[in-house]
């Protein structure tokens, strides 16, 4: 005689094991939501910096870690500024604004030239620290932030690489940081040279922006001379001036900020959006550079000194500028 099936228990079991696997991917979405935590160390005029948490029991800890990053990450602020706009390329980009309903906008208001990094700096028992550091020409006087992203990647010390897939979104308060802010501007009021324009000379928490315009030369071209004629030397003077840039030697070099205390401070140099210079072709030149000066070295005149090497030392005929600037 057959057993009768009982298709209620089955019903039951079956729903059973629906609601187990639902409770497990609801606890894993929320423990992957929990698993990473945000600090804003600072944020000022031109550099931001956040820290963040790691926790360690989402990831594989047989293997040795050599570096955590976020390759796509999105961080606005309460009025929907566009903070940082970090993705590996355009689609992705285009896929998680869709996605979440995001206005697609290139006005990104951090660098996106490499001046953004990853940087580890600590651990405990349960959390690795990671920093995020990335630069601006003027971050706004944001309060909230939000740090958006969907992926963390983990390289490993056996060049293996691992890849999170969640959907994380935290919200900071960061008025108190807002609130500390301190913006120091200078005028130009002495030069041991002509013709020098300074656009910019401002003080932050954390740096001082220093931006100028001058010419080099008179134009390598005539104002009689035709399209022709004019993209010719044009580019014979780009080709000179690659020879030249092959050498390794530098327009400006070795530059400084001296405060009244004759305290020196120096360029950053952690990327090539922090300083350089634009040499054109119709001889105007133009300068920035970010000094490790911050607000708590500001004197009430500074120095800005300004060592020349080639057509620059031509045409002014001195071996450095001098620019002598007071606070406003």
């Amino acid at each position: 005689m057959k057993k009768k099936i009982n298709l209620r228990y089955i019903y039951i079991v079956f729903v059973s094991i629906l609601a187990v696997i639902f409770l497990w991917k609801v606890n894993k979405k929320n423990n992957l939501s929990e698993s990473i935590d945000v600090n804003v160390i600072s944020m000022d005029d031109f550099i931001f910096k956040a820290e963040f948490d790691i926790k360690k029991d989402i990831l594989n800890q047989n293997k040795r870690i050599d570096k955590i990053y976020i390759p796509n990450l999105l961080i606005t602020d309460e009025n929907n500024n566009i903070i940082v706009a970090e993705f590996e390329n355009e689609e992705k980009y285009f896929e998680f604004c869709k996605k979440r309903n995001i206005e697609v906008t290139f006005t990104n208001i951090a660098y996106n030239d490499g001046t953004e990094g990853w940087e580890k700096k600590g651990e405990n028992q349960e959390t690795y620290q990671y920093l995020y550091i990335t630069h601006s020409n003027q971050f706004p006087k944001s309060e909230k932030l939000k740090f958006i992203f969907n992926e963390v990647k983990i390289k490993y010390e056996n060049n293996e690489e691992e890849t999170i897939i969640g959907n994380w979104k935290i919200e900071k308060d960061i008025s108190n940081e807002t609130n500390k802010r301190e913006s120091i501007i200078y005028d130009l009021v002495k030069s041991n040279v002509e013709g020098v324009k300074v656009t910019k000379a401002v003080t932050s928490n954390s740096v001082t922006k220093i931006e100028l315009e001058m010419k080099w030369n008179n134009p390598v071209y005539n104002d009689t001379d035709d399209d022709v004629e004019k993209n010719k030397k044009i580019e014979e003077w780009l080709n000179e001036e690659k020879k030249i840039e092959n050498l390794g030697i530098p327009l400006i070099e070795d530059e400084y900020i001296q405060n009244d205390e004759e305290r020196k401070f120096f360029p950053l140099k952690s990327n090539d959006g922090d300083g350089g210079y634009t040499q054109n072709p119709d001889g105007d030149f133009f300068y920035h550079q970010t000094f490790n000066m911050s607000a708590v070295d500001n004197t009430n005149i500074i120095k800005v000194i300004l060592p020349l090497n080639g057509v620059l030392r031509e045409y002014f005929d001195v071996e450095q500028i001098v620019l002598e600037l007071v606070k406003k």
